[in-house]
């Protein structure tokens, strides 16, 4: 029975950390400190440093979970009968998320989620789920079909850049350009896109050349 209470407090104190890292980081950015993370989750810095060799060990964790939610999104959206209402959902969440954590705009700004452990198979996961909302959205006729499920992630982040920007002199503004992309993606258009999608993981190599961070595991 001890023991069985002991795991209890240990999955306890590792849920509240976690919590607290989450608001921490979402606040204040990366550089929140470990000490502000256990002050907030109410317990001390070594019981932080028991589960998490590093602050970076501390950091990947909230980034996953972040990715993790972010996947929740991508499968709630993949699920809705109506694709391109759901990539347009899909799209305002992300956005979303980046306005209101800036310890996730700062592992995105930094190329740092690329290096998470166990990334490489979250994104491509993601991927896939992205390319269900995409197939069904063209075949409803809503979506042009050139448009790929790599083109996704790309313009997440050209969204979500512009939000950033703006959000502090006019808020809501960035959905304008929301509106402006998704009326680009639809059937008609005047020319065909002029290259192919990006291939595989070259947007976080991208990332990753930027920031000079190592790039993604593989898996």
């Amino acid at each position: 029975m001890a023991e069985k209470v002991l795991r209890a407090d240990a999955r306890r104190n590792l849920e509240l950390i976690l919590q607290a890292a989450g608001e921490c980081f979402a606040e204040r950015g990366l550089e929140a400190s470990v000490a502000d993370v256990a002050g907030r989750a109410g317990v001390g810095t070594a019981t932080i440093f028991r589960r998490f060799a590093t602050k970076d060990d501390l950091i990947d964790a909230v980034i996953r979970s972040r990715l993790e939610q972010m996947r929740e999104h991508v499968r709630e959206a993949a699920e809705a009968p109506d694709g391109l209402a759901a990539l347009r959902r899909l799209l305002v969440n992300v956005v979303a998320t980046q306005l209101q954590d800036k310890g996730f705009v700062d592992s995105v700004g930094k190329g740092r989620f690329a290096a998470v452990p166990g990334y490489a198979e979250l994104r491509d996961e993601l991927i896939g789920l992205i390319g269900t909302i995409v197939a069904r959205a063209q075949a409803a006729g809503e979506l042009r079909e050139d448009l790929a499920a790599n083109d996704v992630p790309v313009l997440m982040h050209m969204l979500a850049h512009a939000a950033q920007m703006l959000e502090p002199v006019e808020p809501g503004a960035w959905e304008r350009y929301l509106d402006v992309v998704l009326d680009g993606l639809r059937p008609g258009a005047a020319h065909p896109l002029s290259r192919e999608p990006v291939a595989g993981d070259a947007f976080d190599r991208a990332h990753a050349n930027v920031c000079d961070v190592p790039p993604a595991d593989a898996g």
